[in-house]
């Protein structure tokens, strides 16, 4: 299918009654926020993680969503296949035309919102007209963390990930995070020639973001540093995919979004219209096992993605 146009909603229409609307269930308490905001829907599915199930918050969650009524599918947070096979059926089942989905991806990992965005990409043809609502719940200010990460592990997203060796050099996009050595971990592991950084700007975090990473943000040139507002989608799709045009034909370009969720959610859209931009992910070693339990701020960040039939 074609992504036909990507803009940002101020809020969803409480009278409206989606077609499917899918949820996650784990540890974080704004897990079930949206949820509880009294929105209908015809089918309700919420994934939830085959682990810390006997973690307080989690059995909250799930009381919160059996008591909506919502059909459970425990999944790991690797698994993406479960995902393409209820669109899949979902898409294929429903006689309407024209559908409506509804995703909180506030806690999913980004392997579930990922394989949302790459099977619609690259479904071939359904028929149909597709409103795809991504609802992202903004999380309180917390404190950064107090011991930083010592291993760090570079994984390929896999969907996001070309096969073949590089041709070119390599110009790494990293979205800034509370951690400064993911990023020299990130630049030294490719050897990357040329590097961008994007960054928050103008919300509780961005002090902190900024002290923690003042050292990488000096090693680069101004002109390679893009502060971006967190709840203006519309804008940092542009910055993100004007920087990826402008790259794709002399370097192999690698999208590390190690800042919050909607910036990870725009390198998924973006990479997957753009067929050789990766994406890769960074992960804690065997030495953090930090947990962080974030609670819903009020506030929501929605994209609204209409995917149709390529003519």
């Amino acid at each position: 299918m074609k992504l036909q146009s990507f803009i940002q909603v101020n809020n969803l229409n409480a009278d409206f009654v989606f077609d499917i609307f899918i949820a996650s269930c784990g540890y974080e308490p704004r897990a079930s926020f949206l949820a509880q905001q009294g929105l209908k829907a015809q089918k309700q599915i919420v994934l939830a993680f085959e682990d810390n199930q006997e973690d307080e918050d989690r059995i909250h969650n799930d009381q919160i969503f059996e008591k909506l009524g919502f059909e459970f599918i425990k999944m790991k947070g690797s698994e993406y296949r479960s995902i393409f096979s209820l669109f899949e059926s979902f898409i294929k089942d429903h006689t309407s035309i024209e559908l409506s989905i509804l995703i909180d991806y506030s806690s999913m990992t980004r392997m579930w919102y990922g394989a949302i965005v790459y099977f619609l990409t690259h479904l071939e043809s359904s028929g149909k007209k597709i409103h795809l609502y991504l609802s992202y719940s903004v999380s309180t200010p917390g404190p950064p963390p107090e011991v930083e990460t010592e291993t760090l592990n570079f994984h390929p997203i896999d969907l996001y990930c070309q096969l073949s060796l590089p041709t070119k050099p390599t110009a790494l996009i990293a979205g800034l995070g509370y951690e400064k050595k993911r990023i020299f971990g990130l630049r030294e592991y490719f050897d990357a020639e040329a590097l961008f950084l994007f960054y928050t700007d103008g919300n509780p975090f961005t002090k902190d973001v900024l002290k923690k990473n003042e050292e990488v943000l000096k090693s680069v040139k101004e002109e390679n540093i893009f502060p971006y507002t967190l709840t203006d989608l519309n804008h940092m799709k542009m910055l993100l995919q004007d920087l990826c045009e402008d790259l794709k034909n002399d370097f192999r370009v690698i999208i590390a979004p190690c800042g919050p969720k909607p910036f990870t959610l725009l390198s998924f859209v973006i990479a997957s219209q753009m067929p050789n931009i990766d994406v890769w992910r960074i992960s804690a070693g065997d030495d953090e096992n930090q947990v962080v339990k974030s609670k819903a701020s009020g506030k929501l960040i929605i994209a609204e993605l209409i995917f149709e039939d390529a003519k």
